[in-house]
């Protein structure tokens, strides 16, 4: 009989329950980590549902925000992380106020994580922001969003539909992501090594550059606008073009060629 009780406690299976979580801010302090700000009395569990439908967020960092639920930010809410750490985000968020990370080196995105921005939301950080493997990232119209850099894994998914996105550092264009409209600022490179199409985003960048031969960036809707002079702002790879696709309204203005 003992033999059997111990091969049956093998078996158990241990379930982890998320909650929904609300701020309610009744605090007054406006701290994540304050525990009569959030409706059950106790501050979110990394795998909690959490929801800010308005108010003012401070989060403080005790460690890297983790967060692996979904977290929603209303309209009328704000969340803002003071102090370096890296968030490792393997969850959702949706934004429909403002997000700023602060000057957190790297912003990651996980394990098939996404971040939508809704129309009217903003998000700022003066570090990178990656997409890695698996994960996605959505624009949609009215946003702003600036941000040190934007990484993508080869496997990641960046959908443009609409906003003004401000990158610091170069971008490379990719077969599988939407183009579809908004604007993006690139200080360095526009690149491409494949083939590639601009569906209706205007893109002002200070090179424009084929990484590849073979590549071929259709262009049927939307732009490119490039600033360079030192080197020359647009720089052809071998055989590589721009093709205008037919019935196309898109248009490309050079400073400059190489």
């Amino acid at each position: 009989m003992k033999s059997l009780f111990s091969i049956a406690c093998l078996f158990v299976m241990v379930v982890i329950y998320s909650a929904t979580v609300t701020w309610t801010g009744e605090a007054g302090d406006g701290l994540w980590f304050t525990a009569g700000n959030w409706d059950t009395g106790a501050v979110p569990e990394a795998s909690d549902d959490v929801i800010i439908n308005s108010g003012d967020v401070s989060y403080i960092p005790g460690g890297d925000w983790s967060p692996s639920g979904t977290v929603f930010i209303g309209k009328n809410a704000s969340w803002t992380q003071t102090g370096g750490a890296w968030p490792n985000i393997t969850g959702t968020i949706i934004v429909e106020g403002s997000m700023d990370f602060g000057t957190a080196g790297q912003i990651r995105f996980n394990n098939g994580a996404s971040l939508v921005l809704e129309k009217g939301a903003s998000l700022s950080c003066t570090g990178s922001l990656n997409i890695n493997s698996g994960s996605s990232i959505t624009f949609n119209d009215e946003i702003t969003v600036s941000v040190g850099n934007l990484t993508m894994a080869s496997d990641s998914s960046l959908k443009l539909y609409g906003g003004s996105l401000n990158d610091t550092g170069s971008y490379s264009l990719r077969a599988n992501d939407i183009y579809g409209g908004g604007t993006y600022s690139v200080a360095s490179e526009l690149q491409w090594s494949t083939e590639v199409e601009i569906s209706g985003t205007v893109f002002t960048c200070s090179i424009l550059a084929s990484q590849n031969t073979a590549g071929i960036l259709n262009l049927s809707a939307g732009g490119i606008i490039t600033t360079g002079t030192n080197h020359g702002s647009y720089w052809q790879s071998g055989s590589s073009f721009i093709n205008f696709t037919p019935k196309s309204t898109g248009f490309v203005v050079l400073a400059s060629a190489t």
